[in-house]
């Protein structure tokens, strides 16, 4: 008599075959979502700090500027460099340890408190770069004279300051937009992605159950 030794192996695999559904080409379909959504996000960005650069007043110091100011908004003063003025170029920080920088309404000379800035503010658009330096708010309208001198008889190099008004409160409101942005192009692309893998990993148990095998 021969022992017989029982072996066992696995079934052999469903001859029959089924198509996953749906096909991942469907998954590209999420990707100009998401690309709009950078996008616009880059766009609002660069657009936002160009916007933001243009607006602000560039003035030369030691040197002063008058400015018809209003009460109720926060003004901020920048030194900026890598700035081009009237054909020259600015490429370094202003001297302002040098200087003294003052805000006066020209009517009546009262001086306005400078004060450091609630929130560090910077910008740069190519070589020009702003970094915020001071807040101030004027208790009424009128014309205000802003001046940075020289402290002593000393040599002090030329710089640029800038002021200009809500200019934190506009960079934030231009973050949130890129943000927005990017958070909604890229959901919704992310979220078309998402509902294609787990369709189709629907669709291979469904086949599985039913005996066949997803291909």
């Amino acid at each position: 008599m021969y022992a017989q030794t029982r072996m066992d192996y696995p079934p052999p695999a469903p001859l029959q075959t089924e198509q996953i559904e749906p096909s991942l080409w469907y998954t590209l379909f999420g990707f100009p979502f998401i690309a709009i959504g950078i996008f616009v996000a880059v766009y609002t960005f660069v657009a936002g700090i160009r916007q933001i650069t243009a607006n602000v007043t560039q003035v030369v110091v030691p040197g002063g500027v008058i400015l018809e100011l209003q009460p109720g908004q926060t003004y901020t003063v920048f030194q900026e460099k890598g700035v081009v003025i009237k054909g020259r170029t600015y490429s370094d920080w202003p001297a302002l340890g040098n200087m003294l920088c003052t805000v006066s309404r020209v009517s009546t000379n009262q001086l306005v408190e400078l004060r450091k800035p609630g929130t560090h503010t910077t910008y740069s658009w190519g070589k020009r770069q702003g970094v915020s330096i001071a807040d101030f708010a004027v208790p009424l309208s009128g014309q205000y004279d802003f001046t940075c001198e020289k402290k002593d008889q000393g040599v002090v190099p030329e710089g640029v300051v800038a002021l200009g008004d809500e200019v934190g409160h506009n960079m934030g409101k231009m973050f949130v937009q890129s943000f927005i942005a990017l958070f909604v192009g890229g959901g919704l692309g992310l979220a078309m992605v998402l509902i294609v893998v787990a369709q189709r990993d629907r669709s291979k148990r469904r086949i599985r159950a039913a005996g066949l095998r997803p291909v």
